[in-house]
């Protein structure tokens, strides 16, 4: 197992590092990112992936269920948590090492031939405003950018490909360049996992990470590699206070989002500021929603 960095080399001569999460017992996946990358001329380091099967207590005692909850609505597994806790490895990692950027590849991904040069060619522009490239999606919308909010606004082209700014959540945590500015936001956000990792980073409006793509993406999930993490939500009886404070939370996170297209790049700071107030908001009317409309709300 290699421990170096890629060859990739930006104009300041510094390496682009890359981080591979991988579960220490799936040898078979370790095999395949290895050859996969190595066809590409790329060198990796391994990050141990924190496995869902063996958590810690103190692993555990970190997920936030509260807010899991009152955001996520459902209560996370424990390979989602564990998924959050290893990406949040890397990104201490970077921060410590003090890397500028660095790429963040899960191990059950497949890559176009050309994903060496398209990085390259993505290093070779000027310093990016972007803190978060992402380079893989899973919601087709995204994939296919045939709508205002999802196509977004075109930056660069690379490689043929484009790399756009977008209003809306990627949903995909499999590939991703990540500057230190970037991990270092994720870190503050999201210490305590509340909810998977990829729509952890979704939440631009609060965590202040606009969302930016390269598409056509090339990166995706491989066919042939079984998911750690299971689709299915545990969903839970919610009191009637519960479900008023969820939905008002959700409508809190609409008006949000909206403020923050609006305003674009630089906006969150005013409105992250707002959070508190909303939130207050949100339970106070929730209070005022149950006492008055009992009957609307499932117990």
């Amino acid at each position: 197992m290699s421990a170096a960095h890629t060859t990739i080399e930006r104009t300041t001569s510094h390496s682009l590092p890359i981080f591979v999460i991988s579960l220490k017992r799936r040898f078979d996946r370790l095999q395949h990112m290895q050859a996969l990358l190595g066809a590409r001329g790329l060198d990796a380091e391994f990050i141990e992936a924190v496995d869902g099967t063996v958590l810690t207590s103190e692993q555990r005692g970190r997920y936030d269920r509260r807010r899991a909850l009152s955001v996520y609505g459902a209560e996370m597994n424990a390979a989602e948590i564990a998924c959050h806790l290893s990406h949040q490895k890397v990104y201490q990692t970077i921060v410590e090492r003090g890397h500028d950027m660095a790429l963040v590849l899960e191990d059950d991904i497949e890559c176009d031939a050309d994903f060496g040069d398209l990085l390259a060619g993505v290093l070779a522009g000027p310093r990016p405003e972007w803190l978060i490239l992402r380079l893989q999606s899973s919601k087709g919308a995204i994939i296919r950018g045939d709508r205002p909010s999802t196509q977004g606004d075109r930056i660069e082209v690379v490689h043929g490909r484009t790399l756009a700014r977008v209003r809306s959540g990627v949903v995909g945590g499999c590939a991703y360049l990540i500057r230190r500015e970037g991990a270092v936001r994720m870190l503050r956000y999201a210490e305590r996992p509340f909810m998977p990792i990829d729509q952890t980073m979704d939440r631009y409006w609060e965590n202040g990470i606009t969302p930016y793509v390269l598409r056509p993406f090339p990166v995706r999930q491989s066919p042939g590699i079984a998911s750690e993490i299971s689709t299915r939500k545990v969903r839970p009886v919610f009191s009637v206070y519960g479900t008023a404070t969820r939905r008002m939370r959700r409508a809190a996170d609409g008006v949000r989002k909206r403020l923050f297209a609006v305003t674009r790049l630089g906006g969150w700071r005013r409105f992250a500021r707002m959070d508190r107030a909303l939130n207050v908001l949100a339970r106070s009317l929730a209070w005022r929603a149950a006492e008055i409309l009992p009957g609307r709300f499932h117990v």
